[in-house]
C-alpha cells in the first residue's frame, strides 16, 4: 500500500517517499475527472505526515493540490496532502471499504 500513514503498521513499513513521488508523477499524467479514485489514492499517496522524510517534496504537493482542486474533489483531500489531519468518517469508510461501528474511532499511538 502506497499511503504515508499506515492504518496498522509501523511508518517503517510505508514506501520511500522518492519512490511514491515517482508514483505520484504518473498519477498527475491521468485524468481525474473520469477516474475519481486516482485522485483518493494520490490523496493517500501524498498525505501529509510532519515527518519531513516520509512526507513528499512541497513543488510536488503544490500539483497535486491544484489538480484535487481543478478535478472537483472534495475539499477535505486537498487539506489531508497541505496538512496533517485524520481521516474523517467518510475517508475511513473509503479507505478500508466499511464503516466502523457507532462511537468507534481509529487513532494513531
Amino acid at each position: 500500500m502506497g499511503t504515508r500513514i499506515p492504518a496498522h503498521a509501523s511508518s517503517h513499513n510505508v514506501i520511500p517517499a522518492e519512490e511514491a513521488e515517482k508514483w505520484l508523477a504518473l498519477m498527475l499524467e491521468q485524468d481525474w475527472k473520469k477516474s475519481p479514485h486516482i485522485g483518493f489514492a494520490a490523496t493517500l499517496l501524498a498525505r501529509k505526515s510532519g515527518d519531513r522524510l516520509r512526507d513528499i517534496q512541497d513543488d510536488l504537493r503544490d500539483k497535486l493540490s491544484a489538480k484535487l482542486r481543478n478535478s472537483k474533489t472534495p475539499a477535505n483531500w486537498v487539506e489531508l496532502i497541505e496538512q496533517v489531519k485524520e481521516l474523517d468518517d467518510k475517508e475511513s469508510k473509503q479507505f478500508f471499504g466499511e464503516s466502523l461501528p457507532p462511537g468507534l474511532k481509529l487513532i494513531n499511538q
